[in-house]
């Protein structure tokens, strides 16, 4: 809908807050016209989580991220695709708040439905991995961290160009893994 373009557009400009009353209206009628449990509703809701995310209101993208995981496994059942994107926008709330543990857990967790729902060398398998590794590693926890990053950088530098953010991501994560466990060639 154009309401929630305009979000995504406050969202791109760096002016998330302002894209916040654009987010929820589109998720308010979408609520009107469909329900709570109609993939158009629960796509405007992930993108009000967004947009609150973006803006800094940590606590309550979480509890919309909850509420959004919660009606999709009622509605759509734990063995669905969609719910490994859910928690991986979920974690990364953690990630923000750094709350590293929690944030291990539901990137755990989104890993699983990834490997179980998708094939092994499918590019989608990096964001969860990038994420796991990444939460550990902000625990300090470089040996438990190296095996998911290798993975994410192995699987992004052979489907990616050399120039793509998420690669350089990667590489990054995978590097300061190395050169904390002084395995750096």
């Amino acid at each position: 809908s154009t309401l929630n373009h305009l979000s995504s557009l406050y969202q791109n400009m760096g002016r998330p807050e302002e894209g916040i009353p654009y987010a929820k209206e589109a998720h308010a009628m979408r609520l009107e016209i469909f329900g709570d449990s109609h993939l158009n509703t629960l796509a405007a809701h992930s993108n009000t989580a967004r947009s609150l995310g973006g803006a800094g209101q940590l606590e309550e993208a979480a509890e919309t991220y909850r509420e959004i995981l919660g009606i999709f496994r009622e509605e759509y059942g734990n063995d669905n695709f969609y719910i490994a994107g859910i928690l991986q926008s979920y974690g990364g709330i953690y990630m923000r708040m750094e709350d590293y543990p929690h944030a291990e857990t539901i990137m755990r967790e989104a890993l699983e439905h990834s490997e179980r729902l998708l094939p092994p060398d499918h590019i989608r398998q990096t964001y969860p991995l990038s994420g796991l590794a990444d939460a550990l590693r902000k625990q300090n926890r470089f040996d438990e961290a190296l095996p998911f990053a290798q993975r994410s950088y192995e699987l992004r530098s052979s489907q990616l160009p050399d120039d793509n953010p998420n690669l350089a991501s990667s590489r990054f994560t995978y590097g300061i893994c190395l050169w904390n466990l002084d395995r750096a060639d």
